[in-house]
């Protein structure tokens, strides 16, 4: 499949070719003098030997030439791409096939191309009546076949002309459309609209052939948009036959038998019959008629009965599409009505006429299977199917692992950059997962080595400031701490501390903590609730708190002198 804006780029370069090549090649380009002629109304100005005009033979061939090669390139473009989508999806078609079958070079049945002369039934009942269709009195072999078809002018308006436009204009351009997915509403209606774009340069003819005044150059502006009017419908008709026959033909035959008819003229029709001026009346009614039955006709008989074999119409059959998306209940019940009843079941159960929740639930296992396969090509395990289990352990060789990177790293044939790099990448997912878990364990450990020193630290200072050595009774000898002392120590430091230690030099008394306590940083839960509201305190509530605070000094000095009287110490005045 294809973007949008990757669509619109190709169809603008298919135009691009197609309008181009003609202004490419010298012999191909018209030129006209610059003088300015005052014409009457309606009448064009004789040609000068010095110019090149459209319908100059010459003109005509190099023209031929120039719009056969711009549909070839565009052919080749749309066979490039059909090589990239095939590569893609790994479709069993060749790149060829694919062409072929989206430029609708395909067969169909004979009712398609009878369409466009049901609508022309007017028109046609008119030549009757004037006794100019073959075989009748007023039709000639030489003049309306030879010279008609067959002259340069008309193998360039009924042969060339149309098959190249067609190629161009309806298969090329809504093939790119429909790899991107667009609507049926968005190319019948707005692919034609490039075609009829496309005829806008014989603006510039027109203005000159008219004497380049500013009456030519109203005649240019208005044919331009009349033609682009009636070009752009009659794609809307094509691109809608195309679409719906899937086949490139039937838009040909009719473009080309409109290029014959030209565009209806009722009035005109009228006035030329006036020898069977009794039968005037059945023209109009024989117009309308036809156009009344045209909507039907073009409805029932345009669309083929393996119509699903196109890949247009129907459940588009591009690979990649979701099988299980189906057509609309409408469109499923009228070709349920086409098939005959008591059918054998197919062997592909998409195509049964069950309810889609229905099919879901039983092609669910095979779902699952796809769903766990995908997702252990994407962890990188590979595609082995055993076992199902949700905890199973994943094992990895590294002599594998490297076989792997080694083919992962080699570009297949027909294999893009894209479609590489994804490859690689893919590869290298279990690596990545692998470093990022090796470096978060590698990073966790070390911060939890140096929390676990750095607590040593803080331990270590804090047992010799409450703990100094005792005084020796012989200065520079230092008794060597036995094994048991050394086992002690260690079990102190690695007892978690209740209070934090403050790492300072100068040793911590007891009256220390006594006058500044430990700080709670966090209450408990609820207890935020439950404690008193903050206020200044009273003068009664103060004496309180210093009466409290003088019982706990005097309590802790009673319990420091009895401590100081057991141990024989000598009490120190305070």
């Amino acid at each position: 499949m294809i973007s949008t804006s990757t669509a619109h780029v190709l169809a603008a370069l298919f135009v691009t070719c197609y309008v181009g090549s003609i202004y490419i090649s010298k012999d191909a380009r018209l030129s006209f003098s610059n003088t300015k002629v005052s014409l009457d109304y309606g009448f064009a100005r004789p040609k000068l030997q010095n110019e090149r005009w459209r319908d100059d033979p010459d003109v005509i061939r190099a023209r031929l030439v120039a719009v056969c090669s711009g549909t070839f390139i565009c052919c080749a473009i749309v066979h490039a791409l059909m090589a990239s989508e095939s590569a893609n999806a790994k479709n069993s078609w060749t790149p060829l096939q694919m062409t072929v079958n989206y430029l609708g070079c395909t067969s169909t049945s004979i009712l398609p191309h009878l369409i466009t002369p049901m609508l022309f039934l007017g028109p046609l009942y008119a030549h009757f009546l004037r006794g100019t269709l073959p075989g009748q009195c007023n039709w000639s072999f030489q003049e309306d076949l030879l010279s008609f078809l067959f002259s340069v002018a008309g193998v360039r308006n009924y042969f060339v002309a149309p098959i190249t436009e067609e190629v161009v204009f309806r298969a090329s351009v809504l093939t790119v459309y429909h790899l991107a997915q667009a609507s049926k509403i968005r190319m019948i209606f707005l692919c034609p609209l490039l075609f009829g774009a496309a005829h806008a340069h014989h603006a510039w003819e027109t203005y000159n052939r008219y004497g380049r005044s500013p009456a030519a150059l109203k005649r240019a502006a208005i044919g331009t948009v009349f033609q682009f009017t009636y070009t752009s419908i009659f794609g809307f008709y094509c691109s809608y036959l195309f679409l719906r026959t899937g086949s490139i033909f039937p838009p040909i035959t009719a473009h080309v038998f409109c290029n014959i008819m030209g565009v209806p003229q009722p009035g005109y029709d009228i006035m030329m019959i006036s020898n069977a001026a009794n039968k005037q009346p059945l023209l109009l009614p024989t117009s309308l008629v036809s156009s009344a039955l045209y909507p039907t006709l073009l409805a029932g008989t345009t669309l083929p009965p393996h119509s699903s074999q196109t890949g247009w119409w129907s459940a588009p059959s591009l690979p990649g599409q979701m099988p299980h998306k189906r057509a609309k209940r409408s469109v499923r019940e009228r070709e349920k009505a086409q098939r005959a009843t008591d059918l054998a079941p197919t062997i592909s159960i998409e195509h049964e006429s069950i309810p889609k929740s229905v099919s879901r639930v039983l092609d669910a296992g095979q779902i699952r299977r796809e769903y766990r396969k995908k997702k252990r090509q994407l962890d990188g395990v590979g595609n082995s199917d055993e076992g199902d289990g949700r905890h199973k352990k994943r094992r990895h060789n590294t002599t594998d692992m490297n076989d792997g990177e080694t083919t992962a790293l080699r570009i297949k044939p027909g294999e893009t950059v894209t479609q590489f790099n994804r490859r690689v990448e893919t590869g290298m997912t279990p690596l990545i997962r692998t470093a990022l878990r090796q470096s978060s364990a590698q990073a966790r450990r070390v911060r939890r080595e140096a929390a676990a020193q750095e607590t040593l630290k803080r331990g270590k200072q804090g047992d010799d400031a409450r703990h100094p050595p005792p005084a020796s009774s012989k200065k520079g000898s230092d008794p060597p701490p036995t094994a048991a002392a050394h086992e002690e120590n260690i079990d102190r430091r690695s007892v978690t501390k209740e209070f934090q230690v403050v790492s300072t030099s100068v040793p911590r008394r007891l009256n220390d903590v006594a006058q500044e306590p430990p700080l709670i940083k966090k209450l408990p839960r609820g207890a935020k609730h439950d404690a008193a509201p903050s206020g200044v305190l009273s003068m009664a509530q103060k004496a309180m708190m210093e009466e409290e605070r003088d019982k706990a000094i005097r309590r802790y000095r009673e319990l420091k002198a009895g401590k100081l009287r057991e141990s024989g110490g000598v009490k120190l005045d305070s």
